[in-house]
C-alpha cells in the first residue's frame, strides 16, 4: 500500500465531531403499509424476565384459590390461559420485526384473545357474591391497566388492544352491578368510581399515544438530520481528497511539458502516476465502506492471518510498544480475503499504537465464540491507551470521522474495516473507556469445509 500502512491516503479535512442522537430501533415510516413489531417482540417474548414470573404467580394464585374455595375448574382455566399465552408468544417470535399491516392485525387478534381470557376470569369473579372475589376482580383489572401503561405503552398495537379489553372489562362490571343488584346507593357509588377509573384510563392511554407519536416524529427528524450529516461528511471528505489528487495529477502533467530534462520529466510523470494510484486506493476504500469491495475469499487459518499481521505491524510500531499475539488452539478456518482481512487487523493494531500515551503492549487475541449462525472466530485488539469518549463511540465507524489531530488521519480506516468485515459475513464492535483503553472485536463465521484452496 502506497506510503505504508499508516498513510495509504492523503489526510482529509476535519468535518466536525458532532455527537449523533440515540435512536429507537426499527421505526416504520407512516403510510408505508408496514408495522414495526419490535415493541411487541421485546415485551412478549420467551426471553422477557416477566413471563416466567407472571406465570408462576398466576399458578400460585390459582392453586391457592382452588384449594381454599374448592374451585377445581380454575386450574383448567389457568392451563387454557397458559397454553393460549405461550402460543401467542410463539407466534410473535416467528414474525419478522417489520410486517405488513395485515399481519400486524393478526397479531392484534391473538393479543385480543389472550387479553379476553384473562379478563373473563376477572369478570366471573365480579359476579360472585363473596367480597373477596370482587376485590380480586378489581386487583386484576387495575393490574391489567398498569401493565398497559407501563410495559406496553411503547407500542401502538398493544396499547389499543389493552385499552379495548380493559374498557370492556370495566363496562361489564358496571353492567353486572345494575343487572344483579339493581338501583341502590352502593351500585351508584361503585359505578361512578369505575366510570371515573375508565375515563382516567382512556385519557392516560391517549396521553401515552400522543407522547409516542411526538417521540416517533422527533426520532425520524433526528434520523434524517444524522443521515444528512453523514452524507455531508462523506461528500466533503471525498471532494477534498479527490481534489488533492486531481491537483497532483494535473500539476505534474502540466509541469512536465515545461521542462526540457528527460530525468525531470520522468520524475513528474512518476509523481502523477502515484497520485492516480492513490485515487484508485481511495475508490477501493469507498467500495469497502459500501460493502462492494472486490474480495478474493479463500480458506485461511487464523494463525496464518495473525502471522501476516505481526509481520506487517511490528516494523510500524512506535518505539517501546510491542504487539502481543494470543491465539487459542484448534481455531477453525475462515473464508475471507486474506489480504483485506490482514489490512483490517493491522489497521486496528496501528490505531491502538497511536492511542498509547506511554510505551506498552498491544494485545491481539483470537479465540472461539458463538455467533448467530454457529461457531465464530473472534479477533480482539486491546490497548490501554487514552480511550474514546462514550459520546463519540457511535460515530467512529462513519467515513471521514476521526478523533486524531488534524492532518494525521484520513478517517476512513474503521468505516472501511466495518464494510469488509460485514461483507465477509462478520461483525465488528468497539468498547472503550476514556482514560482506560479500547477493545475492538471482529467476529467472523467459521468456514464450511469445501474444496477451496487453503492458504
Amino acid at each position: 500500500m502506497e506510503g505504508g500502512l499508516r498513510h495509504g491516503l492523503p489526510p482529509a479535512s476535519e468535518t466536525g465531531t458532532d455527537v449523533p442522537p440515540s435512536f429507537a430501533p426499527g421505526l416504520t415510516r407512516p403510510g408505508s403499509g408496514l408495522y414495526d413489531l419490535s415493541g411487541v417482540k421485546a415485551v412478549d417474548s420467551f426471553e422477557h424476565p416477566e413471563l416466567k414470573l407472571r406465570l408462576l404467580l398466576m399458578a400460585i394464585g390459582t392453586g391457592a384459590l382452588a384449594w381454599a374455595f374448592s374451585l377445581v375448574w380454575i386450574i383448567a382455566w389457568f392451563a387454557l390461559y397458559a397454553a393460549a399465552h405461550l402460543s401467542y408468544i410463539r407466534y410473535v417470535a416467528r414474525q419478522p420485526v417489520v410486517v405488513p399491516e395485515k399481519q400486524a392485525r393478526r397479531v392484534a387478534m391473538f393479543l385480543l384473545v389472550d387479553g379476553a381470557l384473562f379478563t373473563a376470569l376477572g369478570i366471573y369473579f365480579w359476579t360472585m357474591p363473596e367480597p373477596v372475589f370482587r376485590l380480586l376482580s378489581l386487583l386484576m383489572v387495575i393490574g391489567a391497566m398498569i401493565d398497559v401503561l407501563s410495559n406496553r405503552s411503547r407500542d401502538t398495537l398493544m396499547v389499543w388492544v389493552g385499552m379495548v379489553v380493559n374498557v370492556v372489562s370495566l363496562t361489564a362490571r358496571i353492567g353486572w352491578l345494575w343487572w344483579a343488584d339493581g338501583a341502590s346507593v352502593e351500585t351508584f357509588t361503585v359505578s361512578i368510581f369505575l366510570g371515573l377509573v375508565c375515563v382516567y384510563f382512556i385519557n392516560a392511554v391517549q396521553s401515552v399515544q400522543r407522547g409516542n407519536r411526538d417521540l416517533a416524529d422527533r426520532q425520524l427528524q433526528l434520523m434524517e438530520q444524522e443521515k444528512q450529516r453523514s452524507i455531508d461528511r462523506l461528500a466533503g471528505g471525498f471532494a477534498h481528497d479527490f481534489n488533492n489528487l486531481l491537483t497532483a495529477v494535473m500539476g505534474n502533467l502540466e509541469l512536465q511539458r515545461q521542462v526540457h530534462s528527460d530525468v525531470e520529466r520522468d520524475e513528474l510523470i512518476t509523481e502523477a502516476h502515484k497520485a492516480a494510484l492513490r485515487g484508485a486506493e481511495l475508490t477501493e476504500w469507498l467500495l469497502a465502506f459500501s460493502h462492494k469491495a472486490r474480495l478474493k475469499p479463500r480458506l485461511v487459518s487464523p494463525g496464518a492471518l495473525l502471522s501476516e499481521v505481526d509481520a506487517a505491524v511490528t516494523p510500524e510500531l512506535t518505539a517501546g510498544n510491542r504487539l502481543e499475539i494470543i491465539a487459542e488452539d484448534g481455531l477453525p478456518d475462515l473464508e475471507v480475503d486474506p489480504e483485506k482481512m490482514c489490512l483490517v487487523l493491522a489497521g486496528l493494531a496501528l490505531n491502538a499504537d497511536d492511542a498509547l500515551e506511554e510505551p506498552g503492549p498491544i494485545r491481539l487475541e483470537a479465540h472461539h465464540s458463538h455467533g448467530r449462525d454457529g461457531l465464530d472466530v473472534t479477533f480482539a485488539v486491546t490497548d490501554r491507551g487514552c480511550g474514546i469518549p462514550e459520546r463519540m463511540i457511535p460515530m467512529v465507524f462513519e467515513p471521514y470521522f476521526t478523533t486524531k489531530p488534524k492532518g494525521t488521519a484520513h478517517g476512513l480506516g474503521l468505516s472501511m474495516a466495518k464494510g469488509i468485515v460485514e461483507q465477509c459475513g462478520g461483525e465488528i464492535e468497539i468498547t472503550s473507556t476514556e482514560g482506560r483503553g479500547t477493545t475492538v472485536r471482529v467476529h467472523l463465521p467459521a468456514a464450511l469445509q469445501s474444496d477451496m484452496q487453503k492458504t
